[in-house]
């Protein structure tokens, strides 16, 4: 199964069939609270949730902030059950063209299935994020996150060494 969104669709796609399974327009319905959340990375987990880094467009600091959501996917359907947005407090103008492709928006997303750990590295903000999802209750904890300074590229690609706690950024 391949799972595919964007701002205004999204697509489960059968790999063996070679068939769409299920598809949606969302009419800015499917991600919540917002029309304008720009999907940048994503991961799967194996055990049915997954993960989505993007950005999110705020009026009130006049360009994008981060949010991260959580999704709990099956092999037809996918829906939002935890959001984490980055705080507003803390929002800088330096993303204000993230509509738009450039190399500094790419994100990266990696989950440790064995530790319920998720990586998110976002290099326009050069920065690193740790959460922890709970699988039970369907949420999205914000553990702690690393930078390294005012440099753009912290991380660009980000992934788990093994099961364990150790990552590579």
């Amino acid at each position: 199964i391949a799972y595919s969104f964007s701002r205004t669709f999204g697509v489960i796609y059968n790999l063996l069939t070679d068939t769409i399974v299920n598809s949606w327009h969302s009419n800015n319905t499917f991600w919540p609270n917002s029309s304008h959340f720009l999907p940048h990375a994503m991961d799967i987990s194996s055990t049915d949730y997954a993960v989505v880094a993007g950005f999110t467009k705020e009026s009130a600091i006049g360009s994008y902030r981060l949010v991260i959501h959580l999704l709990r996917v099956s092999n037809t359907t996918a829906h939002v059950v935890d959001t984490w947005a980055y705080p507003l407090a803390n929002a800088s103008s330096r993303n204000w063209d993230a509509e738009s492709f450039h190399s500094k928006y790419i994100m990266s997303v990696s989950i440790n299935d064995a530790a319920s750990h998720v990586l998110v590295g976002v290099p326009s903000m050069n920065t690193v994020f740790r959460f922890e999802v709970n699988v039970t209750s369907d949420r999205l904890s914000y553990m702690s996150s690393l930078s390294n300074g005012n440099y753009l590229g912290l991380g660009k690609s980000v992934a788990w060494l093994d099961d364990g706690e150790a990552m590579v950024i």
